[in-house]
């Protein structure tokens, strides 16, 4: 009887031994596997397991972060392999950096929230420079995925900016600096290859940033501290602003250089706007109130983007 007992035992175990090494085989196999693939729902089970397993709230959040860097990395690897399948990735990174920043701004208000926020802001910032890099390289069919890729990061970077604002409206305004001087870089670049479509993007991108920076402002005087410095940093990158959009103008032509010109006016105009505050609290006494456009700028186009916006363009409200 107990040998029996013993036999039936012993296959029980031996058939989960089994299938517990195919799952794990599975589950290693396919983390090369891509969207579309016969091996690619068994990687994304394994990352659902891996969501159910982490309780942390900053470890969750990294996990998301993680996944979406995974995403990056499909989006590359199909934008020449299968084209056809990169709205799926897409989709993919979608939810992981919406879920990354919903989960950051479910912790608003605990200790290290802001921390968590700037974590999210800056990999987003990366991630826009990796799908820059991947856009230069993919061929036609897959740029449109593309591009919606580097909305979505454009736009969840400036949520997790909104809700650091409302903690460190400081920090807030250097990272928001930083990306648009990375905006620039990308637009200098592809000024250089006369890729003049994705001058005229990086460009749009640049202006909205710009004019996120005065909402910035606004919401720093809304708190009661830091609006000061911010109008400061924003004043002072002014300058190197206008020197890259100078440089970037003297490469283009036609409807490109409009777009160039529109870029100047908005950091021009919101120059204005910032340097007024500090300047009658004491601080920018060395920072002229209008910018000095780049030395080779013909004059009547330096006179068109050095005015401050008009009243109602949406500086700082966008």
């Amino acid at each position: 009887m107990y040998s029996g007992w013993l036999r039936t035992t012993a296959i029980v175990v031996v058939a989960l031994l089994v299938v517990s090494a195919l799952v794990v085989g599975t589950a290693h196999a396919s983390q090369n596997s891509l969207p579309g693939d016969t091996l690619y729902p068994a990687k994304t089970v394994t990352e659902q397991v891996r969501r159910l397993l982490t309780t942390d709230d900053m470890s969750r959040v990294e996990l998301e972060l993680a996944f979406a860097g995974v995403r990056l990395q499909e989006i590359e690897a199909l934008a020449n392999k299968a084209p056809d399948r990169l709205s799926i990735a897409v989709d993919g990174y979608e939810k992981n950096t919406t879920t990354a920043i919903a989960m950051v701004e479910q912790l608003s208000g605990d200790a290290g929230s802001a921390r968590a926020l700037e974590r999210v802001a800056l990999a987003v910032s990366d991630h826009l420079l990796v799908l820059d890099r991947i856009e230069d390289s993919a061929p036609e069919t897959g740029r449109e995925s593309i591009k919606r890729a580097k909305e979505i990061a454009m736009r969840e970077h400036v949520r997790a900016l909104q809700s650091l604002a409302g903690e460190n409206p400081v920090r807030a305004a250097e990272i928001n600096i930083d990306t648009m001087q990375g905006r620039l870089s990308r637009a200098s670049a592809q000024a250089d290859r006369g890729a003049f479509v994705q001058v005229e993007e990086a460009l749009r991108q640049f202006e909205q940033l710009r004019r996120f920076g005065g909402e910035i402002s606004e919401r720093a005087k809304g708190l009661g501290f830091g609006a000061t410095a911010i109008d400061e940093l924003n004043a002072r990158a002014t300058s190197a602003q206008l020197e890259v959009l100078g440089a970037i103008y003297g490469k283009t032509s036609g409807e490109t250089k409009g777009v160039v010109e529109e870029a100047m006016r908005v950091s021009g105009g919101g120059h204005g706007q910032a340097a007024k505050g500090p300047k009658g609290e004491g601080a920018l006494e060395d920072v002229p109130e209008d910018p000095t456009a780049a030395e080779d700028m013909p004059e009547e186009v330096e006179e068109r983007t050095t005015q401050p916006e008009p009243k109602g363009s949406g500086n700082g409200r966008r």
